[in-house]
């Protein structure tokens, strides 16, 4: 089992600290994982060019990542929410996915969704983030597995969160027995 976590977070906060531990709990239920920062990595805008031959044109880090994103049984999308939203990093992600799109690349795919922000669940825009990432999923028609949606102001200041982060570990297992 291979579970891919993409982090849309342009720092190492608390989306990150969230992945790590989805990312723990699925080694430790026999998966093998891999994160990808998105911060670290050179991706362009979509130009919307609706391609035909089902390849992206635009020559950046999306293209060494599109393989990863297809060859994983389990997507795992973080990000923190930011204006009601996901991240620009993460919204450039989303965009370039659309190669996948036409031809159902993603279809019935497993996938799990964290998201984090500086204010109060329930004051919406964390569960707003966490809707636009389904509407995204859904889009591809893909099988959502689990989300954890948590508030936290200062960076990596949910791992103070023994709750999220069990909550956290328990998501990773479940998805590395899939």
């Amino acid at each position: 089992m291979k579970v891919l976590l993409i982090c849309g977070s342009p720092r190492n906060g608390n989306t990150q600290a969230m992945l790590e531990k989805v990312a723990e709990g699925a080694k430790e239920g026999g998966a093998e994982t891999e994160m990808v920062l998105l911060r670290k990595l050179d991706i362009k805008h979509c130009i919307g060019c609706k391609s035909e031959t089902g390849e992206c044109s635009i020559p950046d880090d999306m293209q060494k990542l599109y393989p990863k994103l297809l060859e994983a049984d389990v997507l795992v999308f973080g990000t923190p929410a930011y204006y009601d939203n996901v991240t620009g990093i993460f919204k450039d992600f989303m965009d370039r996915t659309n190669i996948f799109y036409k031809e159902k690349k993603w279809e019935g795919k497993p996938f799990a969704i964290l998201t984090v922000g500086g204010m109060e669940i329930g004051e919406g825009s964390i569960e707003r983030c966490e809707e636009i990432m389904k509407n995204f999923t859904a889009l591809h028609k893909m099988k959502l597995m689990g989300s954890v949606l948590a508030s936290a102001f200062k960076a990596r200041e949910i791992e103070k969160d023994e709750g999220k982060m069990k909550e956290c570990m328990e998501l990773g297992k479940k998805l590395a027995n899939l």
